[in-house]
């Protein structure tokens, strides 16, 4: 009974230290959506390489996250449709601190009175007396205090680019834009590696489109689309 007991409470002790990211997300496109959907990612900062084995653990997820979204994965930059850039990157820490004033109730026990009262018991004159106690209601005062709190926090961010591949390989090449997302988060860990994977999951649904105007999401580290581009990578076309 108590190990069937356990079975059933682990779901909700998990579910329980998942992590929550709000996530803000900007996507813009130029409405050219027949170029193609066959794709190579490369990276989109000047110090960083494609090969670079950070930024390939993070290419990975991106490429999942396109395949998913009906985009084809192709070979090298010279058989694609599209080149895909990204890149990411973290600010350096800022305090930040919060104050907020919270209600404090105190509970006031009411006091206790004895009395005594006399009174004549009919035609024989006779004094009675009576003694007894008297209660007040307790009652509940609300006092209010500040409470601050302060935390270090860090802005991640990451552009996802796409540009006509044909475009590209002309020369000089030409770098048009097709469509970018921006996905900017702001929280206390400084583990790319571990935000990451939330940021492009939560940006996934955009790639390709316009949202018109910044989005604000929240997405949680059990979020099915997380775990789908975890996934080992599925090599296409």
């Amino acid at each position: 009974m108590l190990i069937k007991l356990i079975t059933l409470l682990i779901p909700f002790i998990l579910v329980g230290c998942a992590t929550e990211y709000v996530v803000k997300i900007d996507s813009i496109s130029d409405g050219s959506n027949s170029i193609g959907k066959s794709f190579f990612v490369i990276s989109g900062m000047k110090d960083v390489s494609t090969t670079d084995l950070r930024f390939s653990h993070m290419r990975q997820l991106l490429e999942n996250a396109l395949i998913s979204k009906g985009f084809h994965l192709a070979q090298s930059p010279d058989t694609s449709e599209l080149v895909v850039s990204m890149s990411y990157s973290i600010s350096e820490p800022k305090e930040s601190t919060t104050t907020t004033t919270v209600p404090v109730f105190n509970y006031k026990q009411g006091n206790t009175y004895n009395y005594e009262s006399t009174s004549n018991a009919g035609n024989l004159g006779t004094a009675v007396k009576t003694h007894g106690k008297i209660k007040q209601n307790d009652t509940y005062e609300t006092t209010y205090q500040s409470q601050t709190e302060t935390n270090i926090l860090y802005d991640r961010i990451i552009i996802i680019s796409a540009l006509s591949a044909s475009n590209a390989r002309k020369s000089p090449p030409v770098e048009k834009k097709i469509w970018e997302t921006r996905v900017l988060s702001n929280g206390t860990s400084s583990d790319l590696r571990a935000v990451v994977p939330a940021l492009i999951a939560a940006s996934m649904d955009y790639f390709g489109k316009d949202s018109g105007t910044q989005v604000e999401s929240t997405i949680s580290t059990e979020d099915r689309r997380i775990k789908l581009i975890q996934q080992p990578n599925n090599k296409t076309k």
